[in-house]
């Protein structure tokens, strides 16, 4: 009876303990409750980080403890705010949400070849491009090994195009790939993605150093990304050439003049890994890259962009000019 009786004792302080440990540590016992307002109608309202299954206006019961509450509604910026629930007490909280006027850019990748027939009109149609979405539309020039495997500009980047091909799974030339979806109705489609906001603004400084090193300080701004999962998130930095111009063609096609080609990745086509970045705020990423005395100089530039390695999309895109 003695053994059994300090068992019960024993299961009892258990059972007491791993209650207590599942809920928050109080500062105040029992509830409270909280009007929660915010400055748009329906929003949703987040507790803990937890939705509730309550939008604006309404009032929650909660323990009176302190808790993270959030209100966040599509085409704004959410707010967070971690306030105290008083036992016994009704308090108001209103939520400021602003609206998000962030315009999305677009990202045009192209896979083309100097021995590719179909490929030799592609100056063309950046040039109308460029025109029609200035400063919206920035085009990344990936030159593949096939049909032409002497094709001067892929020797200088090989490794760095063929993953991006793997990436893509593609097999021939020209493809054209929009904010990481392959699309040949091009108009169409930039009209689309530049119609959508984004959380993401990025901000790119490059500066040439003594020799013929680069210097490369890219900025990213988070607004309120926290229904993105950032371990799936990367930061690509790519230099391109602007133009290249060649006294004989270096393919079968013909073509003397080759724009927006890739020279590198930095530090690689792997890109960087955001996931140890907070999802509001600013991160700061500092490269360097030396470059090939052979290209112009003036003709650089550098394009960075963040993408979401299980969807392939492009969420945002600039360049350093």
């Amino acid at each position: 009876m003695k053994i059994y009786f300090i068992s019960k004792i024993f299961l009892l302080t258990i059972i007491l303990i791993s209650c207590e440990s599942e809920n928050p540590i109080a500062t105040e016992t029992g509830n409270g409750k909280i009007v929660v307002n915010a400055n748009v109608d329906k929003g949703i309202i987040y507790v803990d980080e937890k939705f509730t299954g309550k939008f604006t206006p309404d009032t929650l019961e909660l323990f009176a403890v302190k808790h993270l509450i959030k209100v966040r509604k599509e085409g704004y910026f959410s707010e967070q705010k971690e306030i105290a629930i008083k036992k016994d007490e009704v308090i108001s909280e209103i939520f400021i949400l602003t609206k998000n006027n962030l315009s999305k850019n677009v990202l045009l990748e192209t896979f083309t070849n100097s021995g590719c027939d179909s490929c030799k009109n592609s100056n063309e149609l950046f040039s109308n491009l460029m025109n029609k979405y200035p400063q919206r539309l920035f085009i990344l020039n990936h030159p593949t090994r096939y049909p032409n495997q002497n094709d001067p500009m892929n020797l200088e980047v090989m490794e760095d195009v063929n993953k991006r091909l793997e990436y893509y799974i593609f097999f021939d030339v020209p493809q054209y790939v929009i904010d990481g979806n392959k699309n040949n109705l091009i108009e169409i489609t930039i009209n689309e993605q530049l119609n959508k906001l984004t959380k993401l603004e990025i901000t790119v400084i490059d500066s040439l150093i003594s020799g013929d090193g680069l210097t490369i300080d890219v900025f990213l701004d988070v607004y309120d990304l926290d229904e993105i999962d950032f371990s799936s998130l990367v930061l690509r930095i790519a230099l391109i050439e602007k133009s290249i111009i060649f006294e004989t063609p270096p393919g079968t096609n013909g073509q003397k003049e080759f724009n927006y080609i890739l020279r590198g990745m930095i530090p690689d086509y792997k890109g960087i890994s955001l996931a140890g970045i907070n999802k509001v705020g600013r991160a700061k990423f500092a490269k360097f890259m030396l470059l090939n005395p052979r290209w112009k100089k003036e003709n650089l530039s550098v394009i960075a962009f963040v993408q979401n390695e299980l969807t392939k999309e492009v969420l945002q895109v600039t360049n350093s000019e």
